[in-house]
């Protein structure tokens, strides 16, 4: 792909080649495009996002990462998570 655009097959092909795809689609906005792919084994999809985050496509980075549910409508909440120490 030339100038950072892909095609569905080539986003397919990319993370295919690390693994397993249910799903793939791609959603362009003024410009940008997002990619949304869907991989059944978590060790998988945490391959492929170790191996493409950061990765050159052209002109452009890919930002690869867990997708993330947005905060539900309504006033602000405030969520805490705790954090482990040590080794894992």
């Amino acid at each position: 792909p030339t100038g950072g655009s892909m095609s569905q097959d080539e986003l397919r092909s990319l993370f295919g080649s690390l693994g397993d795809i249910e799903s793939c689609k791609l959603v362009r906005d003024k410009g940008r495009g997002f990619g949304f792919v869907t991989m059944p084994a978590y060790q998988e999809a945490a391959v492929a996002i170790a191996s493409l985050n950061g990765y050159r496509l052209g002109e452009r980075v890919l930002q690869v990462s867990f997708k993330t549910k947005r905060p539900p409508p309504g006033p602000p909440r405030y969520y805490y998570c705790c954090s482990r120490y040590g080794s894992p």
